[in-house]
């Protein structure tokens, strides 16, 4: 091991102490920046939208996943709503990449009324982002009065 190595190990090791130090000796937060606070950042993975609203008549929207991560992030995805379609439930985003995961909507055979769910995406970083996807499906009843009479002649005598 080279000596310069070993000094630089020992400076983040004896900075983290003085920090943990403070923090325990202090009522008040204690801020630490940190090479691994950084490393820790870059490994998340980001999704926008957190939310989506389809409203009564979009029947399709996107989610983008992205990462700044050094390493390929792998993520998956999943609903619980029967209305609700993903695209692809799993995948790998490289550095600097970004993926759209597409989602439709059916809302054939539902009752009028609101609808909403949680889209939840994991990494294999332990992050999990919820989306929450609502939409309305609109009454198709119309109520009309119609009146009827029979017969269309009438006779007095």
């Amino acid at each position: 091991m080279n000596a310069s190595f070993g000094r630089a190990h020992c400076a983040v090791i004896a900075l983290l102490c003085a920090a943990m130090a403070a923090a325990c000796n202090s009522s008040s937060p204690v801020a630490v920046d940190s090479i691994a606070g950084a490393a820790a950042f870059a490994s998340k993975m980001e999704v926008t939208p957190l939310q989506i609203d389809l409203g009564s008549e979009s029947t399709a929207a996107s989610v983008t996943l992205s990462t700044r991560s050094r390493s390929p992030v792998d993520w998956t995805a999943g609903e619980d709503a029967a209305w609700l379609s993903i695209g692809t439930k799993s995948g790998k985003i490289r550095r600097g990449s970004s993926q759209k995961l597409r989602l439709s909507i059916q809302r054939e055979g539902l009752a009028a009324g609101d609808y909403e769910t949680d889209l939840t995406i994991a990494n294999d970083r332990g992050g999990t982002e919820v989306v929450n996807v609502s939409m309305s499906v609109e009454s198709t009843t119309t109520s009309t009065t119609q009146l009827s009479i029979s017969p269309l002649t009438l006779d007095f005598g």
